[in-house]
């Protein structure tokens, strides 16, 4: 009994024991396979693509959900093994960001098909002590291999402009300014985006403005980055748009497109940036992007005219759009054709204000004199005689503003004929009579506070036959600054009409009688205006 005691504690410690290692087992199996599948999905959430490949360059951007660890790059021309980067970290990418990974191609020519390997990790997963990047307990592959061909440059035979076997072609111009009035800094960006061959070059830019003042500047750039560079300028004056902006490389047999750009300006408006718009396969022009500055309100449009190397114009393009002032508006403007890149030789873009035109109306005030005429008739009858005395006078009103005017005289003259049943015989004769002047002045002083008021009267009467005119002349002087003077001028004209009979007849007949009546009554007439005029044109 003991014996079988002994035998079955052995049995079931032994099978405790297994069951227990068992099952440690099983947990760790458990853990690790849920590891790995982790693992898994982590690379599976991860994946990068190339912007383009070319020259010695390439630029990847991370797609995926992950950052990830370039760690290895493999240059295989046509399927052959050329060049290994060898494992190492090359750069790390966050999500959605692009950078820049150089390989070489020991004798690869343009044509060939060149293919670059890129291997890459999630970063959560990377280990620098770990060369393989294997896990040695798991069979999953911890990271991913992504193969993308080497861009070739093929710009045919369609270009019109002689094209070296170095060239560079330049797609982004943007001055830096200071402040918004349109006055340029000393730094200018610019994007050396395609190049035949990728080499370190020396860029020389040259600005000028209208006026001439220069602003110059050099720097050793790739002939191919993609990104924008900025380059310090050197200027003894300050420049503003507009500007001509020229490219050129310093190194001999190089040329870049486009050598010229042309930023204009309008009044209130400056052409900021310029991008243009290209095809990476075809190598042609396909539109141009412009940035400009407007200080003020209004419809604006963008003109872009492209010329080649012979000074054509070879594409164009413009762009209108109603802005508020104040702001930076963008242009995407669509060309009338699609040059090939290498014939780009000048840029010139303008800016033109299209806003409709406003009618101001200003009101002009204006003084106007008029001169009104009165004519006054009275009759004196003495023996045997009818005299009809007509007297004009005349005055003249002047209203005036503080401001430049233009004087307006209007005359209307109103005839009115009256019919008589009477039977008028008319005769003239000539009455010679001598001419005769006489001169009265008047003086009246008064003193308001201290201000003494001194007014002169002077009445000329000038006589002779049948006309007599009177002129006064008032004198009005406050203190010893103002003065204003007032002239009066009345005409007497003497008829002389005789009644015999049953007909009338109006004559001026040089006889005793005729000539007694003017010497009697002419002066009582001018006596009677004299007695006026002293009054200060009260009726006496």
């Amino acid at each position: 009994m003991l014996t079988i005691t002994i035998i079955t504690a052995m049995v079931i410690g032994v099978g405790l024991a297994l069951f227990s290692l068992i099952s440690s087992y099983s947990e760790v199996s458990r853990l690790k396979s849920s590891e790995e599948v982790t693992n898994e999905i982590l690379v599976l959430r991860s994946a990068i693509s190339a912007d383009y490949v070319f020259g010695g360059n390439a630029y990847i951007r991370n797609t995926g959900k992950e950052p990830v660890v370039i760690f290895r790059l493999i240059v295989l021309n046509n399927g052959t093994l050329v060049w290994d980067s060898g494992i190492k970290k090359i750069i790390e990418l966050g999500v959605g960001e692009v950078d820049k990974v150089t390989y070489e191609c020991p004798s690869c020519r343009d044509s060939d098909p060149i293919v670059l390997q890129v291997h890459y990790i999630p970063s959560k997963l990377y280990d620098p002590s770990n060369p393989e990047l294997i896990n040695p307990t798991s069979n999953v592959v911890l990271f991913r291999v992504e193969s993308f061909p080497v861009e070739r440059v093929s710009l045919g035979s369609e270009g019109i402009c002689p094209v070296s076997s170095n060239w560079i072609w330049s797609d982004f111009v943007d001055p830096i300014e200071e402040g918004i009035g349109g006055e340029l800094s000393n730094l200018l960006k610019i994007r050396l985006s395609k190049a035949s061959v990728s080499k370190d070059v020396e860029l020389q830019i040259t600005i000028k403005d209208e006026y001439g003042n220069l602003a110059e500047g050099s720097k050793t750039l790739p002939s191919m980055s993609n990104v924008d560079e900025t380059v310090e300028l050197q200027s003894s004056n300050v420049l503003k748009y507009p500007v001509e902006i020229t490219l050129s490389i310093k190194d001999q047999g190089w040329n870049i497109m486009p050598e010229k750009w042309y930023f204009g300006r309008e009044e209130t408006s400056y052409v900021d940036l310029v991008k243009i718009l290209w095809d990476s396969l075809s190598y042609r022009v396909i539109g141009v992007f412009v940035k400009a500055y407007h200080d003020d309100s209004g419809t604006y449009k963008v003109t872009v005219n492209m010329y080649d190397c012979y000074g054509d114009l070879i594409a164009y393009g413009s762009s209108e759009k109603e802005v508020e002032a104040y702001i930076w508006e963008e242009y995407n403007i669509a060309l009338s054709s699609n040059p090939i890149i290498t014939d780009v030789y000048f840029v010139e873009i303008n800016i033109v204000d299209v806003s409709p035109l406003v009618t101001v109306t200003k009101t002009i005030t204006e003084t106007v004199t008029t001169t009104t005429t009165r004519t006054f008739t009275s009759t004196v009858t003495v023996p045997l005689t009818t005299q009809t005395i007509t007297s004009t006078i005349t005055s003249t009103s002047t209203r005036w503003t503080t401001i430049a005017t233009r004087t307006l005289t209007t005359t209307v003259t109103r005839t009115t004929t009256v019919y008589s049943p009477t039977t008028t015989r008319t005769r003239t004769v000539t009455v010679t009579l001598p001419t005769t002047t006489r001169t009265t002045t008047a003086t009246i002083t008064s003193t308001i506070g201290t201000t003494v008021a001194t007014k002169t009267v002077t009445s000329t009467v000038t006589s002779s036959s049948t006309v007599a005119t009177t002129t006064q002349t008032t004198t009005i002087t406050l203190g010893s600054t103002t003065t204003k003077t007032e002239i009066k001028t009345e005409i007497v004209t003497v008829t002389a009409t005789t009644t015999r009979g049953s007909s009338t007849v109006s004559s001026s007949e040089h006889n005793a009688f005729n000539a007694i009546t003017l010497a009697l009554v002419v002066p009582v007439i001018f006596s009677s205006v004299l007695r006026v005029f002293r009054n200060g044109g009260r009726k006496v």
